[in-house]
C-alpha cells in the first residue's frame, strides 16, 4: 500500500522536493571556536536549513549529550525521556540568536531538524565559543541550507497546505500545519497510496475513520487497515481490545500484536473472530493475538481457514464456542503453519481445540481443556 501526502498538487516523494537547491553545507565545530558563515543568500527568498549532529560541552566521558535542539541522552537526566530541550545558555547561535526552535520542535532520534526562514538577504552566520576551554568538548553540527523553489511567484506560502510529512521524520517544512508527532486527523490531506507500515491503536470507538494510518495517527479498526492494505504490508496493532470479526480478504499480509496476552480480538459472538477463506498463503500471518468469544455454525468459532494456508504464530485462542468442527480452530484443505500458541477452553461438536482435514504444520503448541460434545 502507497500513500503519497500531496502539497498543492506536487506529489512527495522526501522531505526535500526534487527541485529545491542545496545552497550551502557549514560545520559547526564544538571543539573550538567556530563561526561558519554561508554564501551571501537572496532577499526574500525562502530557505531552510538542516542541522545534523551530536556534541558534547564539558566532560564528555558518557558520548555527545546534545543535538541541536535537544538534550540526547544526557548521563544526568531521565534517560528514558530524552526529549528535554537544549539549555538556552548559547551553546550554537544562529545570526546572534541562541533561542531559536526547530519546525516541528519534537526530538527527533536521528538528530536531524528543520529550521524554515525568509532571507534578509547577505549570509547566514553561525557561532559556537566556550569560555570554558574546549579539551573537553566533542562532536558538532552539519549545518546545510536548501532554497524552496516551491513558492509562487509573491513570495507567499499556497492557500491550502497538505500534510505531507506527518508519517515520516524527515518533516518538509513548507507542510506548516503539520509535524511528525502531530495527531493529523484534522489537517488538510489527500490520500494516495502510503508506502510505510500500517498502525493501529485502540484508543477510539472502533470505527472506520479518516485517519492515515501512520504510527502518529493510526486507524482505529482492523478491519479497514486490512483494506488499506496490499500483499507484503505489515499491520502493527497496539495493546487493546477490538471487537471485530476479521476477514483477510486473500491478502498475505502480516497483522502483528504488541503482545498476545494484552492484544486481544473479540468477536463478540457474531461468528469466527479470523477468517482466511480466499486462498491466502504462509505469507499472511497472524501473531501475538488472544483470540476469543468466536461462534457460529460454520467450521471454526475462532479462526476459520479453508482452502488457505495462512501463519498462526504466537496465539492464545480461548473461550470460543461453534456448533460444527473446530472450537478453536478449523483447517481445511490447505497447508496451514500452526506455532507457538496456546489452544485453550474452546468448545463445539468435533475437534474442540482444533479440527483439521488437510495438510498444516504444528509446533510448540499446549492444547488443553478444550470441549467436543460428539467426539
Amino acid at each position: 500500500m502507497r500513500l503519497y501526502l500531496i502539497f498543492h498538487l506536487i506529489v512527495l516523494t522526501s522531505f526535500i522536493f526534487s527541485n529545491d537547491q542545496l545552497i550551502d553545507e557549514l560545520y559547526l565545530d564544538m571543539t573550538q571556536n567556530s563561526t561558519p558563515s554561508s554564501i551571501a543568500l537572496e532577499a526574500g527568498e525562502h530557505y531552510y536549513l538542516v542541522v545534523s549532529g551530536t556534541y558534547c560541552v564539558g566532560s564528555c566521558w558518557g558520548g555527545n549529550f546534545w543535538d541541536a535542539a535537544y538534550n540526547a541522552n544526557h548521563p544526568y537526566s531521565d534517560a528514558d525521556d530524552p526529549s528535554i530541550p537544549v539549555p538556552m545558555n548559547g551553546h550554537w547561535d544562529w545570526n546572534g540568536n541562541i533561542s531559536m526552535r526547530p519546525t516541528p520542535d519534537g526530538f527527533n532520534s536521528e538528530h536531524i531538524y528543520y529550521y524554515p526562514f525568509i532571507s534578509n538577504g547577505g549570509s547566514e552566520v553561525f557561532h559556537f565559543q566556550d569560555d570554558g576551554g574546549y579539551g573537553d568538548n566533542s562532536g558538532g553540527l552539519t549545518i546545510q541550507i536548501w532554497k524552496q523553489e516551491n513558492i509562487d511567484n509573491d513570495n507567499e506560502m499556497d492557500e491550502e497546505v497538505y500534510c505531507c510529512g506527518v508519517c515520516d521524520i524527515n518533516f518538509k517544512p513548507e507542510c506548516s500545519q503539520c509535524g511528525g508527532t502531530d495527531d493529523c486527523s484534522s489537517m488538510i490531506y489527500e490520500c494516495g497510496d502510503y508506502s510505510e507500515d500500517l498502525y493501529v491503536a485502540d484508543n477510539g470507538t472502533g470505527d472506520y475513520t479518516d485517519n492515515i494510518g501512520c504510527e502518529y495517527d493510526p486507524l482505529r479498526n482492523l478491519q479497514q487497515a486490512i483494506e488499506m492494505s496490499v500483499d507484503g504490508d505489515t499491520i502493527f496493532v497496539g495493546p487493546g481490545i477490538y471487537y471485530e470479526n476479521i476477514n483477510f480478504a486473500g491478502k498475505n499480509i502480516s497483522l502483528i500484536g504488541e503482545d498476545r496476552s494484552t492484544t486481544i480480538i473479540d468477536g463478540g459472538g457474531n461468528g469466527p473472530v479470523i477468517s482466511f477463506i480466499n486462498s491466502e498463503n504462509n505469507d499472511a500471518l497472524l501473531k501475538s493475538f488472544t483470540i476469543r468469544n468466536g461462534s457460529g455454525q460454520t467450521m471454526g468459532a475462532g479462526i476459520r481457514v479453508y482452502q488457505a494456508s495462512p501463519t498462526l504464530d504466537d496465539l492464545i485462542v480461548e473461550n470460543n464456542s461453534g456448533s460444527n468442527h473446530g472450537g478453536g480452530i478449523a483447517l481445511e484443505y490447505g497447508s496451514a503453519i500452526v506455532k507457538n500458541s496456546i489452544i485453550r477452553n474452546n468448545s463445539t461438536i468435533t475437534g474442540g481445540g482444533i479440527y483439521c482435514n488437510g495438510n498444516p504444520t504444528f509446533e510448540h503448541l499446549e492444547i488443553t481443556g478444550n470441549y467436543a460434545s460428539g467426539d
